[in-house]
């Protein structure tokens, strides 16, 4: 269930995840995500590949990459059988464009950066396990992670995060493509604020 403060957007940054209900869809299988990454193992995950943007350990587990190349290590054959369940409910959703589970370990720092998305492409977190510690930032406003957290947000915009905590931090990292009512709402909500590097060409 979502929590409420996590549908405050409190910067330009954060969008209110009830404005795309995919958001819903997603976290209502939560008890999935957290049953099959319970079950890997260290080994099953790789390397964030941009890793000008980070320090220390940034893993990920891909379960759907519409990305042309593959970036490196991405290997989603072997990561849909080791966890098929997780896989079948990001692929019955052909706007996923990137999912997988996303871990920072302990003392890592995503340093301030934007990334790229096409237009309507907004990221998606759904927390899945955090001893604390662990937050994203846009302009010094913070967003925790949790379990149970949701936050939705506009990664074209400068914005970093951090792992202080004692243990690793597991989330679920999906970017979704907005359809045109969720784009007409968004926009409303978040006033003459771009959606996406690319949103002029949409």
């Amino acid at each position: 269930m979502t929590d409420p403060r996590d549908a405050e957007p409190d910067h330009a940054g954060y969008v209110d995840p009830r404005l795309v209900p995919l958001c819903a869809e997603i976290a209502a299988h939560a008890p999935i995500f957290e049953s099959e990454l319970a079950a890997l193992q260290s080994s099953d995950f790789v390397p964030w590949f941009d890793v000008a943007v980070y320090s220390g350990g940034w893993l990920v587990f891909p379960l759907v990459a519409q990305l042309d190349p593959q970036p490196p290590g991405f290997d989603l054959a072997r990561n849909r059988l080791l966890c098929p369940r997780s896989h079948a409910v990001l692929a019955a959703h052909p706007r996923i464009l990137l999912a997988g589970f996303s871990r920072l370990m302990p003392g890592t720092r995503v340093h301030p950066h934007s990334d790229h998305p096409g237009a309507r492409v907004l990221r998606f977190h759904l927390g899945l396990r955090s001893a604390g510690g662990t937050r994203l930032v846009f302009d010094g406003v913070p967003r925790e992670s949790r379990r149970g957290s949701t936050v939705l947000f506009d990664h074209s915009m400068i914005h970093s995060s951090h792992n202080l905590g004692a243990e690793p931090r597991d989330l679920l990292l999906v970017d979704i493509r907005l359809t045109d009512d969720e784009v007409t709402a968004v926009v409303r909500a978040r006033g003459a604020v771009h959606l996406g590097s690319t949103a002029g060409h949409a």
